[in-house]
């Protein structure tokens, strides 16, 4: 397989991760007693795509598919927000409640989730491109993606706890 194909498949495969993630982002689960986003399963991979395309071509290129899968978790927000806001006109009145519950889309956590991802991607970038440059790559996998988890789960409970009133 030649590298742009690898690029581009590990491009698309950020963006599915990214919009994956954030539809099942509010579905919870327990894990170990502690009640979390189902999305834990899926969102981490996106680090793991994001170092690969690092290495098969380069830092430029990781920043270049982080920005296109932004734009495109933007344009299907507001393709979604645009088709809910539609109304729904189902010939079966009880189930469209079901189905927008269902469905139910949480614009301030998907902008929560595209500047935790947007802010950790490029720290796991950066941290990844400095170790990389020494020959402590390891090194910099390890640190870059605790760095970025940590700073990713931060930014998202800041941003989505504040909004909310108690």
């Amino acid at each position: 397989m030649s590298r742009e194909f690898k690029q581009t498949f590990f491009t698309s495969l950020l963006v599915v991760l990214l919009v994956v993630s954030n539809l099942i982002g509010l579905k919870l689960t327990n894990f170990l007693d502690l009640t979390i986003s189902v999305d834990f399963l899926t969102y981490p991979f996106t680090f793991l795509c994001t170092l690969l395309i690092i290495n098969l071509s380069g830092k430029r290129s990781a920043y270049q598919a982080i920005l296109v899968s932004a734009l495109i978790q933007i344009f299907i927000v507001i393709s979604y927000t645009l088709a809910v806001s539609l109304g729904n006109q189902t010939l079966i009145p009880d189930s469209a409640i079901y189905v927008n519950e269902l469905f139910k889309v949480h614009e301030l956590n998907i902008l929560a989730s595209l500047v935790a991802f947007l802010t950790s991607h490029y720290v796991l970038i950066y941290i990844y491109d400095n170790f990389k440059r020494y020959g402590r790559e390891l090194y910099g996998v390890v640190i870059g993606l605790l760095g970025a988890l940590f700073l990713n789960s931060t930014i998202y409970l800041v941003i989505t706890l504040n909004s909310y009133d108690t």
